[in-house]
């Protein structure tokens, strides 16, 4: 029987263009997001349960994190992201656990700004030695400006081998399901196909790779690359860089960031900025608890 030790709580806003293709996923934290958001192969504690919920397998006993995005992706869109989840990694649960609730605010210069709130559930478990697969179903309620509030279920499945502490290898396939009629096409979530690794180069410097696809909308079967290089300082400090090539949005993202990584509080910071916009960008805070 699975014991979580909390209610879960969480808060998001999904950035997706209202457009004849989905914009890129915004489900990302910190980590991920001064690495490219690559990150379908890390064991990112917090992370874990939004890109790739096999690896929680690989979280501490329980995890309480809480996130925040704010800035600007190009001109005239600004982002505002606000979350909360919760692991459960304990020896005595049957299944690793997590739930997410987050609260994002997307506006645009010339499309229809949105409000959208995520509500996530996810399980993880050991299926063969160092392979873990991973599931999560969630709940999305998006508010269209000038329009009407559309609720929809969708869901994603992970899959996560770590032979070694040192590398690691990943894939998950996200937005799988189909919506009714009552959900315009341009809302749903569309499906999208991502593998990834992640390894360790040298003595305290580890890099991550993930190729993602979007399945539909996607003619011409154009594919997203995220990289990332993460450097140990010592035990408790670690430097970021990273490169985001979007094709299906024809855009690039360089970022960096910095983490701390306490006994009993980890901070993760980063900063993402549109190549191609020389105005502002995007910062990101993650204050995560792990006992």
């Amino acid at each position: 029987m699975i014991n979580f030790r909390s209610i879960f709580i969480a808060v998001s806003i999904s950035v997706l263009h209202l457009a004849p293709y989905a914009k890129a996923d915004s489900l990302y934290g910190a980590v991920s997001g001064a690495t490219g958001r690559a990150g379908v192969a890390a064991n990112d504690h917090g992370e874990q349960i939004f890109m790739n919920p096999a690896a929680m397998v690989h979280g501490k006993s329980f995890i309480n994190s809480y996130f925040y995005r704010g800035g600007l992706s190009e001109d005239g869109e600004r982002n505002q992201w606000f979350g909360l989840g919760i692991q459960d990694n304990s020896e005595d649960v049957f299944l690793t656990g997590g739930f997410l609730y987050t609260m994002e605010t997307q506006s645009f210069k010339t499309l229809a700004d949105y409000d959208e709130q995520r509500l996530q559930l996810s399980f993880a478990k050991f299926i063969y030695r160092q392979v873990s697969l991973g599931m999560s179903v969630y709940h999305i309620s998006r508010d269209v400006e000038n329009d009407q509030k559309y609720e929809f279920y969708d869901g994603n499945i992970g899959i996560m081998w770590n032979p070694d502490p040192n590398y690691a290898f990943a894939a998950t396939y996200d937005n799988w399901a189909r919506h009714g009629d009552d959900v315009p096409e341009h809302v749903q979530l569309k499906d999208r196909l991502t593998i990834g690794a992640n390894l360790l180069l040298i003595e305290k410097v580890r890099a991550r790779l993930d190729v993602s696809q979007q399945m539909e909308d996607n003619p011409e079967n154009r594919a997203d690359l995220r990289m990332g290089l993460e450097s140990f300082i010592d035990a408790f400090f670690v430097f970021r860089v990273g490169f985001e090539r979007a094709q299906l949005e024809d855009r690039q993202y360089y970022s960096a960031g910095f983490g701390f990584t306490g006994p009993m509080l980890r901070v993760d910071y980063s900063y993402r900025k549109n190549a191609d916009y020389s105005g502002g960008a995007l910062h990101s805070v993650d204050f995560r608890l792990p006992f």
